[in-house]
């Protein structure tokens, strides 16, 4: 996909879709899963280690498509 509308940085990409996900109601922690972020919480880092697999495809599949849809307005 061709990107337009100025200089687009590795975090302005990632700031997008995390944008978009909330928008398509993803969990905020599954989106931060999807992000890669580091646990904020001490004790969540530490017990949970969850990987959120299917949660995690499944927000990316949705942004896929809602990228999809974006790219077919013009």
């Amino acid at each position: 996909m061709q990107l337009t509308g100025g200089k687009w940085t590795p975090h302005a990409l990632s700031r997008t879709a995390a944008t978009l996900m909330g928008s398509l109601k993803v969990s905020p922690h599954v989106i931060e899963k999807c992000l890669n972020h580091m646990e904020e919480n001490r004790m969540i880092r530490t017990y949970q280690h969850a990987a959120l697999f299917d949660e995690r495809k499944d927000a990316f599949e949705k942004l896929g498509e809602k990228l999809a849809e974006i790219s077919l307005v013009k």
